[in-house]
């Protein structure tokens, strides 16, 4: 019995994994970059001789590999309609062609491929290099390719859109305050002009002279100010219209040439441990169920026929000759 079911596991196993479709893997590299334009408060900071943390989570490595397995660009892969090459044979559709995806209407089926995508989309952050692996595994390989490619472009285009969102507010922030700020220089201008045109001789009174240098100081920090602030604006200016990659490819997605193992060794291991554990199960019900002499202890029974399987588990031939022995009739 422990034989047969041995065989009947490692026989389904094979049966699996011949039946199941082979998968290709397109594997890239890329890496975001982070915007160069220093902001607002930054600029401002560094005129004043401070230092502020300008961490940003959504600059970091590990955003964009969430976001590339984020639902919003996994639809938007599944809608795009691929034109590919199985073999020799053309075909073209969409991810919810290629999965066949079930569901009574249009959006259950769009949503069944979003969690089907899910399962074969990957992104890796290296830490040492801080570059993200991308993958994707589809039943063909240029599929697989134009579906890796796919995801970093959405990527790139969702950044964009994002940073040239952000750089639209900070530049009317920054418009607003330059005005504000152009008003206040013009004040601070105007009080040390008056304050020169009534005090022409202030150097022999310490009290004219302090206020003068107060007026001037005041003068020179609105001064800073201004060209910070000018500055600032002029950068989200250029970012606001910039529309050049936030994404680098380093390592473009490629066609793979051969399918992704199988793992026929482990599944058939597996499916040798199954027959054998199910073997052991039916033995050890079979001898339960058979007839027992009067006057036996069951207890007592039941540990014989444990250790009697164990025995069996490492003498396979013997425990097949003792049950053709035991099946033969009488004479």
């Amino acid at each position: 019995m422990l034989l047969l079911w041995s065989v009947i596991g490692v026989m389904t196993a094979l049966v699996v994994i011949l039946a199941s479709q082979r998968e290709y893997t397109s594997r890239a590299v890329i890496m975001p970059q982070g915007r160069k334009s220093p902001s607002l408060l930054t600029g401002v900071a560094s005129q004043l001789n401070l230092s502020v943390s300008t961490g940003d989570v959504s600059q970091s490595p590990a955003f964009y590999a969430d976001l590339i397995e984020s639902r919003e660009i996994l639809g938007d892969a599944v809608d795009t309609r691929y034109n590919y090459r199985d073999g020799d044979k053309p075909l073209s559709g969409t991810l919810i062609d290629v999965f066949e995806s079930k569901g009574s209407t249009t959006p259950l089926r769009r949503e069944a491929a979003i969690d089907e995508l899910a399962k074969l989309v990957g992104a890796n952050v290296v830490a040492k290099t801080g570059v993200i692996q991308v993958s994707a595994t589809l039943p063909s390989p240029d599929l697989a390719k134009q579906v890796a490619q796919r995801l970093i472009d959405l990527l790139d285009q969702f950044n964009q859109e994002r940073r040239k969102s952000q750089a639209s507010a900070e530049r009317q922030f920054t418009q607003q305050r330059l005005v504000e700020v152009t008003g206040e220089l013009r004040q601070a201008e105007d009080g040390l002009q008056s304050f020169l045109q009534q005090n022409r001789t202030f150097t022999n009174s310490p009290e004219l002279a302090f206020q003068r240098d107060r007026l001037n100081n005041d003068l020179t920090l609105r001064r800073e100010l201004y060209a910070s602030i000018a500055k600032a604006y002029e950068d989200v200016r250029l970012e606001e219209v910039r529309d050049t990659p936030v994404i680098t490819i380093v390592e473009a997605p490629n066609s793979p040439v051969r399918p992704d193992p199988r793992g026929a060794v482990r599944k058939m291991i597996l499916g040798l441990i199954g027959g054998l554990a199910f073997g052991v199960l039916l033995a050890l019900v079979w001898s339960w169920t058979q007839e027992r002499p009067a006057g036996e202890d069951p207890i007592a029974e039941l540990q014989r026929l444990r250790w009697q399987a164990l025995g069996e588990l490492f003498h396979p031939i013997a425990a097949l000759r003792r049950t053709r022995s035991h099946g033969r009739p009488a004479s």
